[in-house]
């Protein structure tokens, strides 16, 4: 939590990770987050906990539960390249020549 107090700002975006939705430590940084005026926005499994959900200011499920943790942390990586790649300025279907 001390990192994401000292770095989050009201209108700061943060994306959380969580196959269980209920990570102590994911759902208490969603949390400082919010309170710090940043949105949150949790990803995790078609079936994950609603700690998580419950601390986000929006939730992306996996297509797929916490059973096929392997499938979810596939997506959980795609999603989170794609996001990046946003940020960044590109879209993720934007090539990008080495």
């Amino acid at each position: 939590s001390q990192f994401t107090t000292d770095t989050l700002a009201a209108g700061d975006c943060l994306v959380v990770f969580s196959g269980s939705g209920e990570s102590p430590n994911v759902v208490e940084a969603a949390r400082v987050a919010r309170e710090a005026g940043a949105w949150v926005v949790a990803v995790t499994a078609s079936d994950g906990g609603p700690g998580l959900p419950d601390a986000a200011t929006a939730t992306v499920r996996a297509p797929w539960p916490r059973r096929r943790m392997q499938e979810c942390e596939d997506f959980f990586g795609a999603w989170a390249h794609a996001v990046a790649r946003v940020m960044t300025g590109l879209s993720p279907w934007d090539r990008v020549d080495a």
